[in-house]
């Protein structure tokens, strides 16, 4: 019986991966019905019910996190070494106009 509830403990239903990444369950189940992996981890289909392993969303939430800090990183980079963009020519501003 321990066994049981030690196993369940580790397990996330689609309600308890909802609140662990702050969305609504109805996306996660959105999520899982379009097979969208890039916004949930891929579930263990157990009978009809659909489970995420704390370990495995755990690690996704981490590759998530640091792809996203190496992306922001870059963008920095570029941001940096680019020089100032300059505004194309258009309706001129208040400032500009000649009176």
């Amino acid at each position: 019986m321990s066994t049981t509830v030690t196993v369940q403990q580790e397990m996330f239903s689609a309600a308890d991966l909802a609140v662990f990444l702050g969305r609504s369950q109805n996306a996660i189940n959105i999520s899982v019905s379009r097979r969208d992996w890039r916004l949930i981890p891929k579930p263990l289909k157990m009978g009809t019910r659909n489970f995420w392993r704390k370990e495995t969303v755990e690690e996704w939430l981490k590759e998530k996190t640091e792809a996203a800090s190496e992306a922001e990183a870059r963008r920095q980079a570029e941001e940096a070494s680019a020089p100032a963009k300059k505004r194309g020519p258009g309706r001129p501003r208040k400032g500009e106009t000649a009176r």
